[in-house]
């Protein structure tokens, strides 16, 4: 006869189980396509923009307050071009055209050999 505790011990096991295989899957790298000419994008992930100093700069002047938002956490995998139509209207074409354009104008970081 099936004990009731004993179906719920398995039912708990297993999901402790699924828990476990999934918690400790490992996620995958940020990998973004180099801009023409290796620079940053709209379509770069903001988090990657941000760890910059100079990336950040251009992003504190032509979106105030993008980086210090409460909601940071939730968007900074997002890249601009994705974020823009979820903005409510704060983040325009012309805002985005500028900071494309900053962005374009940053020096280029090679890696060191």
């Amino acid at each position: 006869m099936n004990d009731p505790f004993d179906v719920w011990r398995r039912l708990c096991l297993a999901g402790f189980g699924l828990i476990f295989l999934f918690g400790c899957a490992t996620p995958k790298p940020i990998t973004m396509a180099p801009a023409p000419g290796g620079g940053f994008t709209l379509d770069t992930p903001i988090e990657i923009i941000a760890a910059d100093p100079a990336g950040a700069a251009v992003l504190d002047k032509d979106m105030p307050g993008l980086l210090t938002n409460s909601n940071y956490l939730l968007f900074k995998g997002m890249s601009l071009k994705s974020l823009a139509p979820l903005s409510s209207g704060r983040m325009t074409q012309q805002s985005l055209a500028q900071t494309q354009a900053d962005l374009a104008a940053l020096p280029i970081k090679r890696p060191q050999d």
